[in-house]
């Protein structure tokens, strides 16, 4: 049986009986927003994932290759999948309570719950980022995806934005184009750890754990830590601050900024043409820049 983008929620559901009988009266919910996977929760405790395509089929036998090499020398709960079907029609995990963590909700945290975050996450990619890249390499992690040129992006974006940002995105565009390969090389890193990857307990106000690493690989240290500013700009800030004693290394803060706002152009650019997307990259843009323009000191530097 292949599954695929096309396939309705009933096959699904089926697939997943036909492992495990003990679920055929179970409550299943589908989750269709990802973008390599479709998800199905079982009684809120266990989740599916089923590739939409053959290139996600492959991501996900990846991702599942990491996890089992990763998951162990973590201190932060990550997902222990398990893949079904040969080949590989889905796979299965057991799900880190929690959920999303957006940027209206952290807003609301207090003080003390938004420094044991970033303490939280600072001990999670001080780990992540010692882990033996040359392992890592063998067991199907590879090295991401580089950003467009400078004069790519610049082409693509100005039109999208209005004129009053346009001196800004320039400032950026420059130094992102000045910016030299990263002094602190290359890791393992997950490249997507934002609030929809999280699993956090709001009551709690706690991070249990953090998920989907098919983006995971191999790329520039700084560049890891921009994810997390989806939340909020200042968290990717306070992650490097816990990071540094814990990993021994010292952090360009400056350039994490740099490359926060350079991915909202990337970003942008990538759905230029793309008119029911366009507007969430544009939007996601503008409240960076407008964060700059109230961050002291990092809105000096841009």
């Amino acid at each position: 049986m292949r599954l695929d983008d096309t396939s309705d929620d009933g096959t699904r559901i089926a697939a997943i009986v036909s492992f495990f009988p003990d679920l055929r009266e179970a409550q299943f919910h589908t989750i269709s927003g990802g973008w390599d996977s479709i998800a199905v929760e079982a009684n809120g405790k266990l989740i599916f994932k089923f590739p939409r395509n053959a290139g996600a089929r492959s991501a996900l036998v990846h991702e599942a290759a990491l996890l089992s090499l990763i998951g162990p020398q973590l201190s932060l709960a990550v997902p222990n999948m398990k893949l079904h079907g040969d080949p590989v029609q889905f796979s299965s995990h057991r799900k880190i309570p929690g959920a999303h963590l957006l940027s209206d909700q952290y807003e609301t945290l207090p003080e003390e719950a938004r420094g044991q975050l970033a303490k939280t996450l600072g001990q999670f990619y001080a780990e992540l980022h010692a882990m033996d890249t040359a392992k890592l390499k063998q067991a199907g992690a590879k090295l991401i995806a580089p950003w467009p040129q400078e004069t790519a992006l610049r082409a693509k974006v100005l039109s999208l934005l209005p004129a009053d940002s346009h001196a800004r995105c320039e400032t950026i565009l420059a130094r992102y184009a000045a910016l030299d390969p990263d002094p602190l090389g290359q890791i393992y890193g997950m490249f997507d750890c934002h609030g929809w990857n999280m699993a956090f307990d709001h009551t709690a106000q706690h991070l249990n754990g953090v998920y989907d690493f098919s983006d995971s690989g191999i790329g520039p240290l700084h560049q890891d830590f921009i994810y997390p500013a989806f939340i909020a700009p200042e968290l990717a800030l306070r992650i490097a601050d816990y990071y540094e004693p814990i990993s021994g290394r010292t952090l360009d803060r400056a350039r994490i900024v740099t490359l926060i706002g350079s991915y909202r152009l990337v970003e942008l650019a990538a759905k230029a043409n793309n008119p029911t997307e366009v507007e969430t990259m544009r939007s996601n843009l503008l409240n960076w820049l407008s964060w700059l323009e109230r961050a002291q000191p990092y809105g000096q530097t841009l």
